[in-house]
């Protein structure tokens, strides 16, 4: 019930995200679909196809293949890829807000919190 709630909060915090960046809301509730509107708005498109990308292969390969040396080089390169990605998305939405560091570090390591500074600052509205 608790983890609920706390998926609750953090839709709501990326809810007003959305809105600051001018994308409806409901959007937002849509995983993929709406991180590619993120990704179109603070950075570029074509790096949501490599994000995508790597997380299919990640979800293919755990799912559906058997490891050995290649398929655990590939799952460790996709998931580089995957964590880069999702730092330099983070880098550019704090830049867009005209956001610090420590809101940086924040969305790294502390996902809802930094995304409830960033939906309630008054920075880009």
């Amino acid at each position: 019930m608790i983890f609920i709630g706390l998926v609750l909060i953090l839709y709501i915090f990326r809810m007003k995200v959305f809105q600051k960046l001018n994308i409806p809301a409901w959007k937002s509730l849509i995983p993929f679909y709406g991180s590619y509107f993120v990704f179109k708005k603070v950075w570029n498109s074509y790096s949501f196809w490599i994000y995508a990308f790597c997380a299919g292969l990640i979800f293919i390969q755990y799912f559906f293949l058997h490891y050995d040396l290649y398929g655990a080089i590939l799952f460790i390169v996709c998931l580089c890829t995957l964590f880069f990605e999702w730092m330099a998305l983070h880098f550019y939405l704090c830049k867009w807000f005209k956001m610090n560091i420590f809101v940086y570090l924040l969305l790294i390591f502390l996902y809802p919190a930094g995304y409830c500074i960033l939906g309630f600052s008054k920075q880009k509205e």
